[in-house]
């Protein structure tokens, strides 16, 4: 199963934020783990050339072929500010390539690797890769050099075995909630009707409406305690990160009747947060219990106009 939007740009996010260690531990080797390499070894911190992870695959000969990666943290761009990076780049490399290594999977035998891989969590520009290309080419080690970055690695993670993303996500990303609210920032209000599925009683909830916010979150204490049951919706085991620029929160998606004018109604999905009270959604108005977004008006056809006539009151709905 592939990753969804708000997987992939957790995972993105948090790659960014690894050392080249961590990055090598908890990504890398799981990848090439999943990829159907062997023998791999994290040297990082050891003397070993340049070669941060060794690891080793059979050719159609049988014979046993080796590769190595060159892990780098952030972005690496092929300007003016980046050429120190670019000459130690350079200079790790021709070691990883031109120097053995001892083979602790056969007796400590020195060997050489046939294929370096330039892997950083970050970005590398075209300008890069080229500055690269055409130095080692000069060397006579172009064939012999591949490049990776944070989005091809979460490709190729996506391709293999999603799982390993979505497991580091849920172990490495500490949940944090925005603790102070940007000054003068509010969010116009918007009667929503919510039904539930096999009751015809509707409840009135006040929901602050964010334009710029693509989906809706409700409260699941809120819901429990209009009667719904929530018996369906997972707590634990199968939470989805979402991350919104700094926010990050957990939510799972379950479905009601919701309607903005209190007569036509829909069976819609809605996204319910457990601890709802200390999410970031209670920063700006601690008795918000109902987050909307673009994708209720839309699937309700609805046409909303905000009125900013009165600044005292703030922005409203007709």
């Amino acid at each position: 199963m592939s990753l969804n939007i708000e997987e992939r740009e957790a995972a993105l996010c948090e790659l960014r934020k690894l050392s080249e260690n961590e990055f090598s531990k908890k990504v890398l080797i799981p990848l090439y783990t999943a990829l159907g390499f062997f023998d791999i070894t994290h040297t990082h911190g050891e003397d070993e050339f340049g070669k941060d992870i060794i690891f080793s695959d059979k050719n159609k000969f049988g014979e046993t072929v080796y590769y190595t990666s060159l892990v780098k943290q952030g972005d690496i761009s092929g300007d003016t500010a980046s050429s120190k990076t670019i000459a130690n780049i350079l200079a790790q490399a021709r070691e990883a390539l031109m120097m053995p290594f001892s083979d602790r999977h056969d007796g400590y035998v020195e060997k050489l690797v046939s294929r370096l891989f330039i892997v950083t969590s970050g970005n590398i520009t075209g300008k890069a890769r080229r500055v690269i290309t055409e130095a080692l080419r000069r060397g006579g080690l172009v064939g012999d050099v591949r490049f990776l970055d944070g989005d091809q690695v979460i490709s190729l993670i996506e391709q293999v075995d999603p799982e390993i993303v979505r497991t580091w996500i849920r172990q490495n990303i500490v949940t944090e909630w925005v603790t102070l609210p940007i000054i003068g920032d509010y969010y116009p209000a918007i009667r929503l009707y919510i039904r539930h599925q096999e009751r015809t009683d509707t409840h009135i909830i006040v929901a602050g409406f964010d334009t710029g916010a693509s989906l809706s979150f409700i409260s699941a204490e809120y819901l429990e305690s209009l009667g719904f049951n929530l018996g369906g919706v997972e707590r634990v085991s199968s939470l989805i990160v979402g991350v919104s620029m700094h926010h990050l929160y957990r939510y799972c998606r379950s479905t009601f009747n919701v309607s903005l004018d209190g007569k036509t109604f829909r069976r819609l999905p809605l996204n319910v947060v457990w601890n709802w009270s200390n999410s970031p959604f209670t920063k700006v108005n601690p008795s918000r219990v109902c987050y909307l977004g673009r994708d209720i008006p839309k699937l309700l056809k609805a046409r909303i106009e905000i009125d900013f006539g009165d600044i005292k009151k703030g922005p409203h709905f007709r």
